[in-house]
Order: structure tokens, then sequence, then C-alpha cells
């Protein structure tokens, strides 16, 4: 239930429902703004830096476009949690590029990030070590996705979801705490590069798988 968030706004699910995709959540960017800095349901705001345009039409009202080359935002501090869920609606354009959809902290050295490979596959990389984890299936281009990743450090075990369907699962090593602190969006945190090319809306996090 926790991996289709946007699908609740845009369906008046039961009260029931909505209570399970609410359980841990933590916050949730909408990327509705048409104007000013990025503004999540819990009051963090994330700065946008390059080409974003903002007010598109987007899976659930209005949603920002990432140019591929500038556009990204950075956050502030959001939450540390060894266990965790995050996602997004994306609609990526036709030209394949490997870009980064979330990555935890502009130290990027720090933490692995997820991103779309030039495969339209999902991935969850490191830079020091190279793909952790990806998924089975494809993501369909200039086609609104939604996509997930859930971390147990418990367990060491991850869950890829393309529109709530589980595309890709495993263990890798274990992490302990993930910092989102200074966050990086639509882009990987190094510099920044791997920048998002097309559409995003509503990127949710969850202390929870």
């Amino acid at each position: 239930m926790k991996r289709t968030i946007g699908v609740l706004m845009a369906s008046r699910r039961p009260v029931a429902v909505q209570n399970t995709l609410l359980t841990n959540l933590v916050d949730v960017f909408p990327l509705n703004e048409t104007s000013g800095d990025a503004i999540s349901n819990n009051s963090h705001h994330a700065t946008l830096n390059g080409t974003i345009t903002q007010g598109v039409s987007g899976i659930v009202g209005t949603a920002y476009t990432f140019n591929g080359t500038t556009g990204y935002l950075l956050g502030g501090s959001i939450f540390s949690s060894s266990t965790f869920t995050m996602s997004a609606w994306i609609k990526n354009t036709a030209t394949a590029n490997a870009s980064g959809v979330i990555c935890p902290t502009s130290a990027f050295n720090t933490v692995p990030y997820f991103r779309v490979n030039t495969d339209y596959k999902l991935e969850l990389v490191d830079r020091g070590v190279g793909t952790l984890a990806i998924t089975v299936s494809t993501i369909t281009a200039t086609t609104w996705t939604h996509i997930a990743i859930s971390w147990d450090d418990a367990t060491r075990a991850y869950v890829f979801y393309i529109n709530g369907v589980a595309s890709g699962s495993g263990t890798g090593a274990t992490h302990g705490a993930w910092t989102f602190d200074n966050m990086t969006m639509a882009a990987q945190g190094n510099g920044p590069s791997e920048f998002f090319n097309g559409d995003s809306q509503q990127l949710a996090f969850w202390s929870s798988v």
C-alpha cells in the first residue's frame, strides 16, 4: 500500500486505506508549486537549481519538468533511519540517460542513490562499489510511472516496485542509518551529475518497509 501514495490522492480511497498509506510516512514533496521553493507536507523546503519548469500537468494536479542537464532540487535534513521506503512518480523523456531520482545526501560518497539507468531499469548505486541492486522490469518512457524502493537494514533486504508491483529483490551489505540530509532530488549528489530528464512529482519517504 505504501508504494502508491500518488494514487491515493487521485482516487479518494477509504479512510482505512489512507491510514495504511500514512503509517510511518515521514514526508511528501508534492512538487505542485507553480513558483518558488518545493515545500513538503511537513514544511521542509527544497531549493530549485538549474532549469526546472513548474506547473506542468502531472499524474495528480501539477508537477515539475527537469531539463536533464542542470535542473535538480536540494533539500534540507528530512530524517535518519536504517529502514525506509522512498518513492516517486516520474515520466522520463524518450532519450535514455542514467539519471538520479533521489540521492539521500549531497555528500554522495556516504550513501547509495536511486536512479533510472540507460536501459530504463531502476538501480540502487554506490559510487565506490557500483550497482548494488537492479530491477527485473523496465519502465516505459514518456509514461507516468510510480517507482519505489524499500530497505530493511535488519535483514539487509531490498525490494523495488514499479507501479506497485515488486520488480527485483535481494540482500546487500548492512549499511546502518541512512541520513536524508541535504538531499538531492532529480540528480545524484556528487557535483551534482546524472540529471533527471522528464517530469516528476509526489516524492515520498517512510521510516519502514
